[in-house]
This record gives C-alpha cells, structure tokens and sequence, in this order.
C-alpha cells in the first residue's frame, strides 16, 4: 500500500507541469516578459526529478547553488528583539550599538549579480552581505524595492557568471501543487522544505494591494525573501512572511508580480504604478436597491476624474465594473489589487454594467498626477514661531469660548518648545481672554524681549497653561 501510494504520488508530480498550461489567465493585456529573464542564452535547463528512491534531493542539489543567504545591519533607534535576527551566531559578528542583524534570503536571477528578495530586508541596510552555498560571499548594494509588494532587488559585484534561478509563472500555479522552499531559516544556511499550494489569491491585511500565495511549506524568520519552486525548477513565489501563532501557514508574493517589480526598476529605475482615475466602493443589496443598479457582483464607479485615462475610456459614474483583463472582480479590494499590478503605458480592458447593459471598456494607463504640496503659512515676524487665525465661540467643541486657533507651529521655535501644537485655541493671554488678532498683537508688543507670556490653551482633552517666551 505504501509503494502504490509513493507511486501515486509521484505520478502528480510528473503530470503537474503539463495541466498548468491550461490554468494561465491573463491579468492585463501586455507585452511577453523581458528576453533576458526567460530563454537567455546559455542557462543552464534544470534536470533534476522527483521520484520515489531520490525524493526531492536531485532538484534540491541543482537549485541550491543559485539561492543564497543574506546577512544584513539595520540601524535602529531604540533597542527590540527581532524575530529575524541571527539566533545561531552564524552570520556576522555581534553589530555595533544601535544596528541590528537580520536574516534573509534571496534568489541570482542573472549571471552578473542581480538578487531578487524581500525589501524589509535590505531596505536601508548599513550592510548586505551574500552567502553563497559553496561559502563565497560579496557584499551587496540595494537597486530597487516596491514598498506595496515588499520585494527588493540587489546587486553584487562579481568576475565570474553567477549561477542563477529561472522565472516561472504564478498565474499557472494549482491549489495542491507541490512546492520547494530553500532559505537562510534562523540562520541553517540553504535548508529545504517542501508543501503545497494552498490557497491563492490570498489578502493578509497588507493593504489595497494585497494578492499573496499561501503555503503549508516551512516558512521561518530568515527565509524572508527567498526563492519557492515548482517541481520543474522554475521560482514561482516569493517567500514574504507567516501568520505569527498558527503553524503550517506562510504566504509568497507571486512571481509574477515580482518580474514585473524587476522589469521596471532596470528599466526605469523606480515603480510607476498605472493610475486609472477613479473612486470604487462596494455594493450592498441595499445600495443596490436604492440606486436601481442590478444587485450582482461588482464595483461601484463613485468618481470619474476628468481627463483621466477612465474618463477617456468613457467610464461614468455609477457604472458597476464586473471584471478588469478577463478577471472577474467582486469587491473593491480585488479591484485595487488588479489595478496595483498595472504599470504605466498597460492597456486595461474593462466591462461594466451601464442600464442594464454589460458594455466594454478600455483604458490606457498613466502616471497619477502630483498633487501639488500646500505650503506651510510663514510666520509673521514675532520670532514666536506661531502663526494664529481668530475663531468664532463654540467652533471647539467642549470650548463655549471664543479664542484664537493656531493654525501652524514652526520645528525647533519658541512656541514648539513652548509645547503649543497646530489646532490648539488660545483663550488667555497673561489671564487676561483674547478674542482678536488685535488684542493679541497688543500684547506681544507690550511685552520685553526674553519675557514670558503665560497662555491658556483649549485642547479636546481639556484646559492646559503654557509658558511662550519672547525671543
């Protein structure tokens, strides 16, 4: 029974490649990936097979040269235990006072030194330093991270061709398949696990952009940013993080996501994420009902900015988008998702409901707009640092009093260090009630340089006395 269950279970193994051909879905409607992450000449075709006598070894031994450990010092401002910090003494020596080790892993994914892995890792790391698994190591430099995404891509400096992982395709991964993890888990340098996909399309609380691959496979602190393959060799996910208390549950960021994150930063060097120019809200049965919009699946349009790439696309208020690329969408949070996955230039299909009617759309995106940063009101020549605007009674609520509402406090001037912060009320001056800019202007003038005014403040939270100094 044993043997027939061991050949079963190879059987999938070998079968799992070919029924992922039929599951691929496209998400937008873009180029092919770039020539030199996929068919690059001279990479080498991973040739290692699972069977029943060598179980996952002959895979495991072709791949492992191509991931490495990373061993990173972080600066820190207050002291904390990191669950990522080296528990084994293996990495690096002891780090200086106010920086912290941390662990993690990564993936060569060119012969010239590039590295794909976690950003919380590397990003803003004193140093990087990159094991390999015949024991050379490089020192390392950050070339891009995607903050949304947390992936980041290093590089070293090498003279000889480094081995390197080939990029698969996520969007063809099966729930059930079968999948190999290697990592730098607390430190036991290129350990492997193995388990199965399951689940996809998975939202941990990340954000709008939240689309991770969930695993049984081990997934521990250290193994942050390091490669999970399918049984054909190809990485299909990024190892990203476990769900602190529960066993068997680790999550991945797509690799797909992650070739794109790719693409862009050597292309552009920063993440330019697509703008579509509209506001979504989630649509209940009673929305529905009161709107007189069909009550199925979808995202409700709530805004159309002019001369948005949707406003050019002819999308309208109170359309209900059904699907974006070919995917359906249900919730606001799936469609902020696929949106998060396009890059400028991207050519976005869309079919919304407009009257009953199902009608096509499509969208070509861009960059969003900046919106220009209001600056800060100037201070008038007091030297207090306080800029103050006159309030009608009753506009605080609990402050039946009238006053003056401080509309901007100056960094590191008197009135700063006098504890006055922006939206605080003055209602007294030396205990006497200001209503005006006037009566305000009056007393300043009348008190000496290096003389101190003594005001009452009106908080939310109640009555407090402050001491402002006159420069």
């Amino acid at each position: 029974m044993h043997r027939l269950a061991c050949l079963g279970l190879v059987a999938s193994l070998l079968l799992a490649p070919a029924c992922r051909k039929d599951a691929r879905v496209a998400r937008v409607d873009r180029g092919p990936y770039r020539p030199w992450i996929q068919g690059l000449p001279g990479r080498h075709t991973v040739g290692g097979r699972v069977t029943t006598e060598s179980g996952f070894a002959p895979l495991a031994d072709e791949l492992k040269p191509a991931v490495v450990n990373l061993y990173t010092e972080l600066p820190v401002r207050t002291p904390r235990a990191d669950p990522e910090a080296d528990p084994e003494g293996d990495g690096p020596a002891a780090p200086p006072a106010g920086v912290r080790n941390v662990l993690g892993s990564g993936a060569i994914i060119s012969p010239e030194g590039y590295i794909l892995t976690n950003r919380h890792v590397v990003d803003g790391a004193d140093a990087i330093r990159v094991r390999l698994a015949d024991g050379s190591t490089f020192n390392a430099a950050v070339v891009g991270s995607d903050d949304r995404y947390d992936l980041g891509l290093i590089k070293v400096t090498t003279d000889r061709p480094l081995p390197t992982v080939t990029l698969g395709d996520s969007d063809a991964l099966r729930v059930g398949q079968w999948l190999i993890v290697i990592g730098n888990p607390f430190g036991l340098q290129h350990s492997v696990t193995v388990g199965i996909v399951s689940a996809k399309d998975r939202q941990i609380g990340n954000g709008p952009y939240d689309d991770f691959i969930q695993t049984d496979a081990s997934i521990n602190p250290g193994n942050s940013g390091g490669p999970i393959f399918d049984v054909t060799g190809q990485v299909v996910a990024i190892a990203r993080s476990t769900r602190r208390g529960a066993q068997g549950i680790g999550f991945a960021v797509p690799v797909n996501t992650a070739k794109r994150f790719v693409e862009e930063v050597l292309a552009k060097g920063a993440i330019v994420r697509g703008w579509l120019g509209v506001s979504t809200q989630d649509v209940t049965p009673e929305l529905a009902r009161v709107l007189g919009i069909p009550a199925e699946p979808g995202v409700l349009v709530t805004q159309v900015v002019a001369g948005s790439p949707a406003d050019a696309a002819g999308l309208r208020r109170g359309d209900l988008v059904r699907s974006v690329a070919g995917r359906p969408v249900t919730a606001k949070g799936e469609f902020s998702r696929v949106m998060g996955m396009t890059r400028v230039g991207d050519v976005v299909d869309l079919v919304v409901v407009r009257g009953g009617k199902d009608l096509s759309a499509r969208a070509t995106m861009v960059a969003k707009p900046v919106e220009p940063v209001a600056a800060s009101p100037a201070p008038p020549p007091t030297g207090l640092g306080l800029v103050l605007a006159e309030r009608a009674p009753g506009e605080l609520p609990t402050t039946p009093r009238g006053g003056l509402s401080v509309v901007h406090v100056a960094p590191d001037g008197p009135a700063e260090r006098a504890g006055m912060q922006d939206g605080d009320l003055v209602v007294e001056v030396d205990r006497e009630a200001v209503t005006s800019m006037a009566a305000w202007e009056r007393r300043i003038a009348a008190t000496p340089s290096g003389g101190t005014l003594l005001l009452l403040v009106a908080r939310p939270s109640g009555d407090e006395y402050l001491m402002l100094k006159k420069p």
